[in-house]
C-alpha cells in the first residue's frame, strides 16, 4: 500500500534536514522518515510545532511513500503509552 504506520519510539529529529528517526521494537536497525510543511504533530494529543518536539518518546507516524522514501504525514508523540 501507498501509506502505513510505524510504531516505536521517537530517536531523534532533524530540524535542518526534516528527517526523523524510529527506533521500532520489532527491527534493531532505525526507521528514517522525512517530514514537511504538511506533516502534523501531536504530544499527548496536543498540536505541537516540528520545534518542540522530545525525542525518547513513545511515537505512532503516519506516512505515505514517496519517490525518495517514506514521508510522515502524522507523528503521534505520547509522554506514557498506552497500548490499545
Amino acid at each position: 500500500s501507498l501509506e502505513g504506520r510505524l510504531d516505536g519510539v521517537l530517536q531523534s529529529i532533524d530540524l535542518k534536514a526534516r528527517t526523523l528517526k524510529i527506533a521500532q521494537w520489532t527491527d534493531s536497525n532505525p526507521s528514517v522518515l522525512s517530514w514537511n510543511d504538511q506533516t502534523r504533530f501531536w504530544e499527548n494529543k496536543v498540536p505541537i510545532k516540528p520545534s518542540l518536539v522530545q525525542t525518547g518518546l513513545w511515537a505512532r507516524i503516519e506516512y505515505r511513500h514517496v519517490p525518495t522514501g517514506c514521508e510522515a504525514t502524522r507523528v503521534f508523540l505520547e509522554t506514557h503509552w498506552t497500548r490499545h
